[in-house]
């Protein structure tokens, strides 16, 4: 339902005022306006909450993969949510840019982890003694 709202305002400000959605401080940065920085942040949250609650039920399995699972799911909302929000919330510079950005490159990497568990991975962190 937000997502919706999110979009359709999305949608109604690049159609009639651009500006009223924010400005691009440089080629890959941009500076939202209030509103959207509030509505960035709450989705940022929803997603969170979310993916979060998903990751708490995979600690609840029995099989040592779905618990690796869960704990790169949440290792990468909860790194994920804080590279997002310093992204949307920040005016950064060059030396802020790169730090976020690969803050957010390792949580798609976590991520990728979480969902697809490259056989290497799991072999290296799950042992069949413990």
């Amino acid at each position: 339902m937000f997502g919706l709202l999110y979009d359709g305002l999305l949608i109604y400000y690049t159609l009639t005022n651009p500006a009223n959605i924010g400005h691009l401080t440089s080629p890959v940065d941009v500076e939202y306006k209030d509103l959207f920085s509030l509505l960035l942040l709450i989705i940022i949250l929803i997603v969170c909450i979310t993916c979060l609650l998903f990751a708490k039920e995979s600690f609840k399995s029995q099989q040592k993969e779905s618990k690796l699972r869960g704990k790169f799911i949440a290792l990468e909302f909860v790194s994920w949510t804080i590279g997002a929000i310093a992204d949307s919330a920040f005016t950064l510079n060059f030396i802020k840019l790169p730090i976020i950005r690969i803050l957010l490159i390792t949580s798609s990497i976590e991520f990728y982890m979480g969902i697809v568990m490259p056989e290497k991975i799991k072999n290296l962190l799950i042992s069949e003694n413990h």
